[in-house]
């Protein structure tokens, strides 16, 4: 059996039809540690959902770690995995959970990642959940309407889930990418949070087909 067929036997499938909702976790690493944490909540969640809401814990059972910056893990077994469930599930919505150390954090939240590093810089909750986008060069490579990045620590404390729960359960029950993004805007109350999110997704219409 095909890697990616192994991978569709581990997934979490809730609601049915459209959209398309795709959740993907452990990419690289160490960070299917979050992922699975949350598996056991969204499994239990009794959300109201439109549309399939899927759910993949883990994409890569590699320990080493290969950053979705870089070319070189999407020609990876992991990466090459991810291409073909995007392919095969065609979602409109599309989030990577990722983990963060918290000596990454300063790189992560630089104001000036997208002139070093190609891509825009977290933004920081309260809670320490990160919200972001995902690579430029699966961006390039798919097309999905809304693409999205969340970011928990390696060890995150109950806040953090809960914020990443709540992102979840709106993207499980939003009827259109554009719904989500109103959604997301609202939820937190600081106007540089409200800024940022459109600014991301300006910067994320430059990769639109």
């Amino acid at each position: 059996m095909h890697e990616c067929d192994e991978l569709i036997e581990n997934i979490t499938v809730k609601g049915g039809g459209l959209p398309v909702k795709l959740v993907v976790g452990g990419l690289h690493g160490r960070e299917w540690i979050v992922s699975k944490l949350l598996e056991p909540m969204i499994q239990s969640a009794s959300w109201r959902i439109t549309g399939y809401f899927i759910f993949v814990p883990r994409i890569s059972f590699d320990s080493q770690y290969r950053t979705t910056l870089s070319l070189s893990f999407y020609e990876s077994e992991a990466g090459l995995n991810l291409i073909r469930l995007i392919q095969r599930f065609k979602p409109s919505i599309y989030v990577e959970i990722h983990g963060y150390a918290k000596k990454n954090i300063r790189r992560l939240i630089d104001p000036l990642r997208l002139q070093k590093r190609g891509v825009p810089s977290f933004f920081k909750l309260k809670s320490g959940l990160l919200v972001g986008s995902i690579s430029p060069i699966i961006l390039s490579l798919v097309d999905v309407e809304l693409p999205l990045a969340l970011e928990l620590p390696l060890k995150p404390r109950y806040p953090a889930l809960m914020d990443c729960m709540k992102i979840l359960h709106m993207i499980a029950r939003s009827k259109r990418p554009m719904d989500l993004w109103r959604m997301i805007t609202k939820l937190y109350d600081d106007v540089r949070f409200k800024s940022y999110i459109e600014r991301m997704r300006m910067w994320i219409e430059l990769f639109r087909r």
